[in-house]
């Protein structure tokens, strides 16, 4: 639809072009005429002109017959154009419905991030949105595993790149308005900085499928702080079965998924004996508002 949108811009840009060379061309027939000396020259000259408005009467034609290929073009795909719009419209207003969701659950967030729309210019560096509105879940089926791993205050929270920003945001918003947010601070990135200790084939006669970072996509500096803070990037996603084997994994494995179930490993000080706490998963429903962005890119290309 763009593409024929350009062509259709292009093609009038054409045609004022080639009525510019008419212009010209007639002058120039003009000024030979009252410049006629030699007749043989000017006959020549004449003859030149005729057969330069010629073509570019033929090239009149050939625009109009890209124009009209254009037009028809466009009606014939002008319900799927439609059908394309609608969808760009539902997923915007899958952008609008997360934000009316933090405006009903956590009211200063949602202030905080109306004025940071408008205020980015007095900072130096980036600063995020609140993570929960970062961070997207490829399998919606997973936020189960974030929601109940990272605390809510940091989900709500606001990433700063540069401190110096983040005491900004807090003295702007925290100080002077008084709202209730997080302002957190994590170097700005270009790739998440962390892998976990063990590749994931190593536990997969666990029970276990993959790392809870690798069930999300969001900024580098957002995986990067979940990853500092929270070592998403060695919290394994398992079935109900990996309780089976809770004993038996790893040291450097204190928390895990399996199935709706959450375990805390816990080894002791003086004895290294290993138990572990297993308590239900429940979801909040805090992502169940998705951005689907990158569908979103291609639609509006």
């Amino acid at each position: 639809f763009k593409s024929a949108k350009q062509e259709e811009r292009d093609r009038f840009e054409e045609e004022n072009r080639v009525k510019q060379l008419i212009e010209l061309t007639v002058q120039d027939l003009k000024n030979a005429k009252d410049n006629l000396g030699d007749k043989n020259d000017a006959g020549k000259e004449i003859e030149a002109c005729k057969k330069n408005i010629d073509g570019i009467r033929i090239a009149c034609r050939e625009a109009n017959d890209r124009y009209a290929k254009i037009g028809s073009f466009i009606d014939d795909n002008l319900p799927e154009i439609n059908s394309i719009k609608e969808r760009i419209q539902r997923m915007e207003n899958i952008e609008h419905q997360k934000l009316l969701a933090i405006r009903e659950m956590q009211p200063d967030v949602y202030t905080a991030v109306m004025w940071l729309q408008e205020n980015q210019h007095l900072f130096e560096g980036k600063i995020y949105n609140p993570i929960i509105l970062e961070l997207k879940i490829l399998n919606l089926a997973d936020a189960v595993y974030i929601e109940n791993t990272v605390q809510m205050r940091d989900l709500y929270g606001f990433i700063c790149e540069n401190r110096n920003d983040m005491n900004l945001m807090v003295k702007f918003l925290v100080v002077e308005k008084g709202l209730k947010i997080s302002c957190l601070h994590s170097p700005q990135a270009e790739f998440c900085q962390y892998n976990p200790t063990m590749t994931i084939d190593g536990f997969r006669h666990f029970g276990f499928r993959d790392y809870l970072l690798n069930l999300i996509e969001g900024p580098a500096a957002v995986l990067n702080f979940l990853c500092l803070n929270y070592r998403i990037h060695n919290i394994p996603i398992g079935t109900e079965l990996v309780s089976q084997y809770s004993e038996k994994l790893p040291s450097h494995i204190r928390l895990f998924f399996g199935g709706m179930y959450r375990y805390n490993i816990n080894v002791s000080k003086y004895t290294n004996d290993v138990s572990s706490q297993r308590s239900i998963v429940r979801s909040r429903n805090l992502f169940s508002v998705q951005f689907d962005e990158a569908a979103h890119s291609n639609l509006t290309r």
